[in-house]
């Protein structure tokens, strides 16, 4: 026996409606204790960028001293190319000079997105971007994730590890030298 026009029209508006707690529901998975966790990309597929808090009134360019400069950015700053890594291409690739920051200003406020420098031991620090910030019961971590790496990186990072945030990334030709500089 068929269904009639209204029986139609009912079923039709009960499966948008749960099609939009499908999509509440969504939401609340990716929402846990009020941070979102990012693993393989967000609602939309895609990893959030880094957003570090450098406001647009911040950055200067002195067109006779032909110097770009960012102000309010406290040392210490490091200064470096990438020299060993391909985990983050196309946006950080080896010969890459990356401009990181332990100011507390951006230590204390990382973002899923961000680009953090971790190490657990002097000798290997990594370069990836944020994809998870959570707490459990020793406190704050991330999790991280090369951007040409599929799988995360299966660590909790401690805020202790977290050593560095990546303020600015400049692209420069393949085969740069090895360049590295402390400030502060």
């Amino acid at each position: 026996m068929g269904k009639t026009f209204s029986e139609l029209l009912a079923a039709k508006r009960r499966v948008k409606e749960l099609e939009q707690r499908v999509k509440e529901l969504e939401q609340e998975v990716l929402t846990l204790k009020g941070q979102q966790t990012y693993i393989g990309g967000g609602p939309s597929g895609e990893l959030p960028s880094p957003r570090v808090k450098i406001e647009p009134q911040e950055i200067n360019y002195d067109e006779r001293a032909e110097v770009l400069s960012i102000s309010n950015v406290k040392s210490p700053l490091w200064v470096t190319t990438v020299q060993s890594s391909n985990s983050m291409e196309p946006l950080v690739d080896i010969g890459h000079i990356v401009v990181l920051s332990q100011d507390p200003k951006y230590l204390n406020h990382l973002n899923i997105g961000d680009i953090i420098v971790w190490e657990r031991s002097p000798s290997n620090p990594i370069i990836h971007s944020i994809i998870e910030i959570n707490q459990d019961g020793e406190g704050w971590y991330c999790r991280t994730k090369g951007l040409n790496i599929p799988q995360p990186d299966s660590e909790k990072i401690r805020k202790d590890e977290v050593k560095w945030v990546a303020l600015l990334v400049a692209w420069c030709k393949q085969g740069q030298t090895l360049y590295s500089k402390h400030y502060g």
